[in-house]
């Protein structure tokens, strides 16, 4: 039996304009996953660095990422206002015979994101019985 848990939380943002300065920022005080354009558009992804581990919990993931979003100096905080898409997208193994899993994301954290347009996103990821093709055990580690 493979539980249930929360993986990762990712910011995600798609814009008309360039969001390579945001991405700089973001890779300082974050783990930039990706920027870079897609068709006539840009796109970033960017997770946080909880103590050191991106999937420590969803609740002190989502404070750091505000914390850190809030703290954008205003030409990026301007990046970040014109993303036509501003998601948290929380990531979650589905495990395999598992109990069910909950996690609470309270109203004060919600509140937040919502002042900054961000809206919310749930992935739940299968159980895969082997690892996808071309992935060795030892990227698990």
């Amino acid at each position: 039996m493979e539980p249930a848990a929360f993986l990762n939380l990712d910011l995600e943002l798609s814009a008309k304009r360039d969001l390579a300065p945001l991405a700089k920022y973001l890779d300082d005080h974050a783990s930039l996953l990706h920027c870079g354009k897609y068709g006539d558009d840009y796109r970033l992804t960017a997770e946080p660095v909880c103590g050191g581990h991106s999937n420590h919990s969803a609740r002190a993931c989502t404070e750091e990422l505000l914390d850190t979003l809030a703290a954008l100096p205003g030409e990026l905080r301007e990046l970040l206002d014109r993303s036509y898409v501003r998601l948290f997208d929380y990531g979650f193994d589905g495990g395999l015979n598992a109990k069910a899993v909950s996690v609470d994301v309270p109203s004060t954290l919600l509140l937040r994101m919502a002042q900054l347009g961000i809206g919310l996103r749930i992935t739940v990821y299968p159980h895969r019985a082997e690892l996808p093709s071309g992935i060795g055990a030892e990227a698990m580690d």
